[in-house]
């Protein structure tokens, strides 16, 4: 939620207009464990579980759904970050740190619901509910 720059103006800067200067960073794999870190693997889980837990056409249709989303989202980052250059024209410094704060809230609220269906099947396992 809170999107602090790693770079200070003077690196970014730096990093920009001196590349052959600098040590290229550009194939240390940065973000993998970003993109495939605990929050997309905890959502793939808990979207897995909430599939179903027999073998009816409705888990394999919600699990191919699953399945579908995560093609589309790959789809998606791999555009975003092939054409991030011109995001970066297009919406400048605010409007990616907009974009990031709508996103992380996005994130926050698929935490919580996956918390929430948590304790409601807890709640339904000890008989609460």
């Amino acid at each position: 939620m809170n999107s602090q720059p790693k770079l200070t103006p003077r690196d970014n800067a730096a990093a920009v207009h001196c590349v052959d200067q600098h040590e290229d960073i550009s194939l240390i794999p940065m973000t993998i464990p970003m993109l495939a870190g605990p929050g997309s693997i905890a959502v793939t889980l808990g979207l897995a579980a909430q599939a179903g837990r027999d073998f009816s056409g409705e888990t394999f249709s919600n699990l191919a759904a699953a399945a579908a989303a995560i093609a589309l989202v790959s789809l998606t980052v791999y555009l975003s970050l092939s054409s991030s250059t011109l995001l970066l024209k297009l919406l400048g410094d605010r409007g990616i740190s907009a974009m990031s704060r709508i996103l992380g809230l996005f994130i926050m609220a698929i935490g919580v619901q996956l918390i929430l269906n948590g304790l409601a099947d807890w709640l339904e396992l000890v008989g609460l509910r």
